[in-house]
């Protein structure tokens, strides 16, 4: 029996030696879609027990840890099914040092990556004299964009939008600052021609193409289309809804008010589809494709600059 009891004890020991000496590992893969305003990181790690927590850190010196740590829960989100971190809403032209860790909850201990550096990129500015008013630029083939929502408010019919201001086509036309212009519908085109989309959609009335994630921001502005987005471009499509109009021409449902403004972007041209309805593009969450739609003048749409 005494000998039972002694034989039982070694294995419990030896299991608990086993278990406290179990190495978990995370390293960075890759580091990648480098923006003036984000990046993503591809990463692979030996524990898939869901009681483990998988995080991220980063500073602009030094070693990552909890007391330096940059980012907060808006900065990042881990798309689970492609083993990597999404990080935006960073600083242009500034180096970051990262580090990836595991939480091993059950027995008290965390392991660490390697601290990896990246630098993102550097962006020109605009600023608008009017109102002080300061805007990153993007080159999206030979076109310079704005890289945010256009914020001015002019004289004529505009509202605050979720991410920025919502104009009617005539506010649009007054808001744009000397030296850029509303985008036309070619103009718009011409970025998705860039972007890969086959030419036979270009000119299509409808969801077209996959070319969307190039241009959507990435980890917690869009709940569904953010494992897919890679914001290549630094373009930086954010959730705007539109301003819907009870009084105009086409609004079916006599809605009054902003809608959609959880998971879709609109963004106004100023090409006329007929004499009450422009063309716009949409984003919408969860899809792949860019909308080429035509849309109500009277309704209210975020605006993204490009340059003359």
């Amino acid at each position: 029996m005494n000998k039972l009891i002694i034989i039982m004890l070694l294995v419990f020991n030896f299991s608990a030696c086993d278990k406290k000496e179990e190495i978990h590992t995370i390293s960075v893969e890759g580091i990648q879609f480098i923006t003036h305003n984000s990046f993503i990181i591809d990463f692979v790690s030996s524990a898939y027990d869901p009681t483990f927590g998988i995080g991220i850190m980063a500073s602009k010196a030094g070693v990552p840890s909890s007391e330096n740590n940059l980012l907060t829960p808006e900065m990042y989100a881990w798309n689970q099914f492609e083993n990597h971190w999404q990080i935006n809403d960073l600083e242009p032209g500034t180096k970051y040092n990262v580090m990836l860790y595991i939480e091993d909850t059950r027995n008290n201990r965390t392991f660490y990556s390697s601290v990896e550096s990246v630098t993102t990129s550097n962006v020109e500015y605009f600023t608008d004299s009017r109102d002080q008013r300061v805007y990153p630029v993007v080159k999206i083939g030979e076109q310079d964009w704005f890289a945010a929502d256009l914020e001015y408010v002019p004289e004529g019919v505009s509202w605050d939008g979720p991410n920025g201001r919502l104009y009617t086509l005539e506010a649009a036309l007054a808001a744009v600052p000397e030296g850029w212009r509303l985008p036309t519908d070619e103009d718009w085109i011409n970025m998705e021609k860039h972007l890969g989309m086959e030419d036979s959609l270009l000119y299509k009335k409808m969801n077209r193409g996959l070319e969307a994630h190039k241009l959507m921001q990435i980890a917690n502005y869009w709940s569904l289309s953010f494992y897919n987005n890679t914001n290549e471009t630094g373009f930086s499509a954010v959730p705007t809804g539109k301003y819907s109009r009870s009084s105009s021409v086409g609004n079916d449902q006599n809605t009054e008010g902003i809608v959609h403004d959880g998971w879709s972007a609109y963004y106004l041209s100023s090409s006329l589809f007929d004499e009450d309805n422009v063309w716009i593009r949409s984003f919408v969450d969860g899809m792949d494709g860019i909308y080429r739609l035509s849309s109500p003048t009277e309704f209210g749409y975020a605006v993204r600059c490009v340059r003359d």
